[in-house]
């Protein structure tokens, strides 16, 4: 009897134990959906979607960018390519929820906007700040919003701000380097060989693998908005790419180091001594290793 009772006893406190646990469960899963619910953005847009971007600063400049498979390029008020991270700054647009939208009317800093960014079609445009709340209004297909400020302060106050430093865009694997007196190249196995290179001492294809890679990784130290320097250039050397395009740089030195640049962009990049001697000479990446 005091046996039967006891495992009477056990079996209730089981399936207490089990209703709880179950309990538990969904609740924990009611949670975790409520977290995967995202607000719906005001602007309607998916960041990976986007094709183009302008952003104008008042009356002090207009830049208007397009992208080409992962990289942004600036096309107006000059050809460059744009700097990844600000763009992903100002695509933080479209997360602005719709929910932030006031009922109020007002200039709130409208009459003109501080910023008007188009993101493909959409249109936002930056008013004054909300001393109370410290937030930025913002007007978005014809609502008002109340945001966080650092959507205002991430867009560019010049620029030059938006543009990339690296010589070379994240989309561009050099398959071969093409020069007055010779080539590199890479095959079929990935293995990189020089044609027509005068040397005594051969360059292994390892050292090419390097100074390939180099070209990658390079970032300029400063970045002008100039035309070319007066003169021949000290060298060119036009890039194949893995997604057949192609590039030249022209190459001029001067007392600071040298200057690059690119045939199919309107600004130069300025790279130290031993950084440019490297991207012109694969035997200088050679005496480091």
């Amino acid at each position: 009897m005091e046996a039967t009772a006891s495992m009477r006893s056990r079996l209730i406190l089981n399936l207490i134990l089990v209703a709880v646990l179950g309990l538990l469960g969904g609740y924990l899963l009611l949670g975790e959906d409520k977290k995967k619910e995202v607000p719906h953005s005001a602007l309607g847009l998916v960041k990976s979607e986007v094709q183009t971007l302008e952003v104008q600063k008042s009356d002090e400049f207009t830049l208007k960018l397009f992208r080409e498979n992962s990289t942004w390029n600036l096309s107006d008020p000059f050809r460059a390519r744009a700097n990844q991270e600000a763009i992903k700054l100002i695509l933080d647009l479209i997360s602005i929820s719709e929910q932030n939208t006031i009922n109020a009317t007002g200039d709130f800093g409208f009459n003109p906007p501080a910023y008007t960014v188009k993101i493909d079609d959409q249109v936002i445009e930056f008013g004054s700040i909300n001393e109370v709340t410290n937030e930025q209004y913002v007007r978005a297909n014809g609502d008002t919003l109340l945001v966080k400020t650092h959507y205002g302060y991430n867009l560019p106050y010049e620029v030059m701000m938006i543009l990339d430093r690296k010589i070379l865009s994240r989309d561009e694997y050099p398959t071969r380097f093409i020069s007055k007196n010779w080539a590199a190249e890479k095959n079929d196995e990935n293995t990189w060989s020089l044609v027509g290179y005068s040397s005594n001492k051969p360059i292994n294809a390892s050292v090419l693998q390097v100074w390939a890679a180099e070209w990658r990784t390079t970032a300029a130290t400063k970045i002008l908005r100039s035309l070319a320097p007066d003169g021949e250039p000290l060298q060119t050397i036009q890039i194949e790419f893995s997604n057949d395009s192609s590039t030249t740089f022209s190459i001029y030195a001067d007392q600071d180091g040298y200057l690059l640049k690119r045939s199919d962009e309107d600004v130069m990049y300025r790279v130290g001594r031993d950084a440019g001697s490297r991207l012109l000479d694969p035997r200088e990446v050679g005496k480091t290793l």
